[in-house]
């Protein structure tokens, strides 16, 4: 089994480079070709090549007509999301190289997973304990100084958020019988903002990370992840070399701005992903062929189970799971009447 890892100067060179002969003139046409090339292959009915790796948010291929597809392209070029190497042979196929000049292969040991028939320990501790938000009301932009609740209105809106993260505590893992087999701590090292409107002609005006650069303010690193099915994804990880974001938040003032119309369904939350927990204070008191790579995995399995479902691959532990959702909508159009039969509905 290999690792396939850009080299992302390489890569820059090489685009750099097919800009400056033609018939693609800018960065920008390159990554909308490899883009377009990713989609077409990967929706080709007669090709079995899927795109990425089923890892985070890049199980499906990214769109090429996506507003900032800089944005989408630079977790690929410096190895953020990873793509198999396929995806990297149709990518040399756009620059004109032979893919071992823009990607190397590293061995990989396979790892063993055991399957554990265990039950967890009973009792939940709520999953929005550990990764929660603030969303602060929309804000007019263009010189506006009101939020419209005309139906079927056009306008521009700024949003603000404060992911808000803490610890889990005393996370168990039982037998059939009850007997504890393992605790831990639980953090949170990256997690994802994302925001869903029901326009599927809403425009981005601007946000964190557009540009395809890490945003960093004090605590947090905040990135633009690109746009799928209406749902535009943020990428929060710690600033810190301790790498956890227990105990942190931070508000993000206007950190996507769009225009278009606005819905009460349309939302702010907060999702987390298998690979962005942290077991903290693992102990366990096993002795035999059961690791505790195993038991890791099911604790990080039991307590993902508690999210809301949002995206998902065909492998079970990549699924990306909400822990708390904000209509950041509702309180302004319900206030003006836009509930049926007058029923008030919760923000939550």
């Amino acid at each position: 089994m290999k690792r396939i890892n850009p080299r992302t100067e390489v890569l820059r060179l090489r685009i750099d480079e097919v800009c400056r002969t033609g018939p693609l003139r800018s960065k920008k046409d390159v990554v909308h070709a490899i883009l377009q090339k990713w989609h077409a292959e990967h929706h080709n009915p007669e090709s079995r090549w899927r795109h990425g790796s089923g890892d985070r948010i890049n199980a499906r291929a990214p769109n090429p007509e996506q507003k900032n597809p800089l944005a989408a392209w630079a977790k690929y070029e410096d190895g953020t999301h990873p793509q198999n190497h396929q995806g990297w042979c149709l990518v040399a196929e756009v620059l004109g190289v032979a893919v071992t000049e823009i990607v190397e292969a590293q061995p990989v040991s396979p790892e063993q997973r055991t399957v554990i028939k265990f039950q967890s320990s009973p009792g939940e501790t709520p999953l929005h304990r550990l990764a929660n938000l603030e969303v602060s009301a929309p804000t007019p932009l263009k010189g506006r100084n009101t939020i419209n609740t005309d139906e079927g209105e056009r306008q521009p809106l700024a949003l603000s958020v404060k992911p808000i993260f803490g610890t889990l505590r005393n996370e168990e893992i039982s037998d059939p019988d009850g007997k504890l087999l393992a605790s831990a701590n639980i953090e949170v090292t990256y997690a994802f903002i994302v925001v869903e409107t029901k326009d599927d002609f809403m425009d981005i005006l601007d946000a964190t990370g557009f540009d395809g650069e890490v945003n960093v303010s004090g605590v947090m690193n905040c990135r633009y992840g690109g746009e799928n099915e209406n749902r535009n994804y943020f990428e929060i990880s710690a600033a810190s070399a301790r790498g956890s974001l227990a105990g942190t938040s931070l508000t993000l003032d206007n950190f996507i701005e769009l225009e278009g119309v606005f819905n009460r369904d349309d939302w702010i939350g907060i999702a987390l992903e298998a690979g962005g927990l942290q077991l903290m204070e693992f102990s366990t008191g096993i002795v035999g062929e059961t690791g505790d790579l195993d038991l890791r995995s099911q604790i990080k399995r039991q307590v993902l189970n508690r999210g809301l479902v949002i995206g998902s691959t065909h492998e079970e532990q990549h699924k990306l799971r909400l822990t708390a959702r904000r209509y950041f909508m509702r309180r302004h159009l319900d206030d003006a009447g836009d509930l049926k039969g007058g029923e008030r509905a919760s923000n939550t």
